[in-house]
């Protein structure tokens, strides 16, 4: 029956250490490209800001976490025409107040960005400084969490280096060491060298 290879306290505390550290890297890099656009679409908005008349085309919910307490998430599709005649048909996530006071087949005022019509939004969900804030925040915990676990692994490879335990738990064993040299007496170092004489 072949024996089961099981990590260490050592290499669990690392593979632990490690997967902090990558997730935090990439909820540093998500957080602060999301605060980035975030910021170019409210300068976008204030600068060449287009409103005209939509219509929902289509209402659903997905399940994030189907179980009790899961996230729900809302989305609307909604159809507008732009300046130069053309239709889209887009998708925006909405918060569930919004979700509900809409109608499938219903109007919706829609601001739109002129270079950019894929940047759009309906009334109630503007970009503001808040939703920069909870990015900025994703990007500070993640750069946190990022330090401390990188700090975390270097201190265990240099504490590897450094001798002590070993990462698999096992101590090094001790070498022998050689018996001291017993002294002579120094009855054996006067008769050293003399020939013993019968009678």
């Amino acid at each position: 029956m072949s024996r089961t290879n099981q990590l260490s306290i050592t290499a669990q505390i690392a593979l632990v250490l490690g997967s902090v550290l990558f997730f935090s890297i990439i909820m540093t890099l998500v957080g602060f490209l999301a605060a980035n656009q975030e910021r170019q679409k409210i300068a976008a908005f204030v600068s060449e800001p287009v409103v005209v008349t939509g219509t929902i085309t289509s209402k659903r919910i997905d399940s994030v976490r189907p179980t009790a307490g899961g996230i729900w998430v809302y989305w609307l599709d909604v159809a507008f025409r732009t300046e130069d005649r053309s239709t889209r048909n887009q998708s925006t996530q909405v918060a569930n107040s919004i979700f509900d006071r809409l109608q499938v087949g219903g109007p919706v005022k829609v601001t739109y960005v002129r270079s950019k019509p894929e940047w759009f939004y309906v009334p109630g969900d503007e970009p503001t400084e808040r939703s920069v804030s909870m990015s900025v925040g994703m990007q500070k915990y993640g750069t946190i969490a990022g330090i401390v676990s990188a700090l975390g692994l270097i201190g265990m490879l240099f504490k590897g280096r450094g001798g002590g335990t070993p990462a698999d738990g096992i101590p090094a064993p001790r070498l022998p060491t050689s018996a001291p040299a017993r002294p002579m007496s120094s009855q054996s170092r006067a008769n050293f060298g003399n020939r013993r004489m019968g009678n």
